[in-house]
């Protein structure tokens, strides 16, 4: 449920150096039995053999910081970058990989179908408009037009907002419903023009506050995405969406904080799938491997269907970055959902970062083929069109 942002933020200050030359398997046996001291001279050997290669820098900056070396990690970083930022930003941020991937939720009750996309959570909705009283009609409105949101479906959701009914529904859960839409066509001012107009009209309405910071989340502001999920938060700590989405905006900036956010959205829901593999890659990557792997078991074991477990397992090791492993399970998966979009961008971005252009960028294209999508289209772009020799270099 982690939300999808734009590549246009990471991909427009795209500067390459092309170069069709192919390079040999990076020397990082050492790195990864603990011999640091000799993995620095292993990648230095390889840089001075391979200078625009960036991965050698990278790996060298992972000996550094091992090493607690660290002006020469930043060094190196500040390297990579300057080769190739997109490579060097999906393969060291882990956020960046997360923002990027296909999400689903599981949810059997939508058309039949095994898997729905969910931006929003309905019990959320469910509990919330409970809590405020909202009468019954107004509910199955909403309920349907949320439906019709996780599919990305805006027909449906205009014949929803042309129905006599809908007018007839509070006017702060209009505005709501309204700021959805345009959220979810890409109309990110409008989104926020109406959410806060949701607000206006009822500021004790919680959902209204969070979704508002998504919009600004997506537009670029996290810092007011920030304080309006904190204010979300002052009228109901106790959502696990809101906590979900809290740890989500700060992952990057403040990892201790964003574990306590995603451990309270997990005690809140112990079936909150997307909270226990965030929580999950997130301790990984802060170094604790014990209690990570206890959540992954955690949340694969609440998945029933070998098909589930295979799309989740994918996406987790994609973040963590064991991208061979990513690989291997969504292919699993596709081989019982061989026209699953999302598997396929998932599965490309797995191999663009194994560095295997022509798998990836097949995957991509199959994808964006099955379901047109403009985020996706762009990373297309700027991954596999306009700098396709980027990837050996």
């Amino acid at each position: 449920m982690k939300l999808l942002t734009l590549i246009t933020v990471i991909v427009s200050t795209l500067v390459v150096t092309l170069s069709g030359q192919s390079y040999p398997s990076i020397p990082d046996a050492n790195l990864y039995t603990g011999n640091y001291r000799q993995a620095v001279e292993d990648f230095s050997d390889y840089i001075e053999r391979n200078p625009e290669n960036p991965v050698g820098y990278i790996q060298r900056a992972k000996a550094y910081g091992m090493l607690g070396e660290f002006t020469s990690k930043d060094n190196d970083i500040r390297k990579a970058i300057e080769l190739n930022p997109v490579k060097t930003n999906l393969i060291l941020n882990k956020s960046v990989r997360s923002s990027l991937i296909a999400k689903k939720a599981f949810d059997y009750k939508s058309n039949g179908d095994l898997f729905t996309k969910s931006p929003v959570r309905l019990e959320d909705y469910s509990h919330s408009l409970g809590e405020l009283n909202v009468d019954s009609s107004s509910i199955s409105i909403i309920k349907n037009i949320l439906h019709s949101a996780i599919g990305y479906d805006l027909v449906k959701i205009e014949a929803q907002m042309n129905r006599d009914d809908f007018f007839n529904m509070p006017e702060y859960l209009r505005s709501d419903i309204v700021g959805l839409y345009a959220l979810k066509s890409g109309d990110l001012e409008g989104a926020i023009k109406y959410f806060e107009l949701s607000i206006e009209q009822n500021s004790e309405y919680a959902l209204a506050y969070h979704n508002l910071s998504v919009a600004h989340y997506l537009a670029g502001d996290v810092e007011s995405a920030v304080i309006e999920i904190k204010k979300a938060l002052e009228l109901n700590r106790n959502s696990p969406l809101f906590n979900y989405t809290k740890a989500s905006f700060i992952e990057s900036s403040n990892p201790e904080l964003a574990l306590d956010y995603y451990k309270e959205a997990i005690d809140l829901d112990n079936k909150y799938t997307e909270a226990k593999v965030n929580y999950s890659a997130l301790l990984k990557s802060r170094g604790n491997y014990d209690d990570s792997l206890i959540q992954s078991a955690s949340s694969l074991d609440s998945l029933d269907q070998l098909t589930e477990r295979n799309f989740m397992e994918g996406g987790i090791h994609l973040v963590d970055g064991d991208y061979s492993a990513a690989v291997s399970s969504y292919t699993d998966f596709l081989t019982y959902q061989s026209d699953d979009p999302d598997g396929l961008y998932n599965r490309g971005l797995s191999y663009l970062l194994l560095t295997n252009y022509s798998a990836g960028c097949q995957d991509l294209e199959e994808s964006i083929n099955r379901e047109p999508n403009s985020e996706r289209e762009e990373v297309f772009k700027q991954l596999c069109l306009t700098i396709p020799v980027s990837w050996n270099n």
